[in-house]
């Protein structure tokens, strides 16, 4: 299964906090990234 989502640039702030929550949403552990 792949995941993914849409980011408007004009309003990211480059918090990162998307990576976060889609992190905790999916149990994947901090610093393994699915690129």
């Amino acid at each position: 299964m792949r995941y993914g989502f849409v980011i408007d640039h004009n309003r990211c702030i480059g918090c990162h906090a998307c990576t976060v929550a889609c992190k905790e949403e999916h149990n994947v552990a901090v610093g393994v990234f699915r690129t």
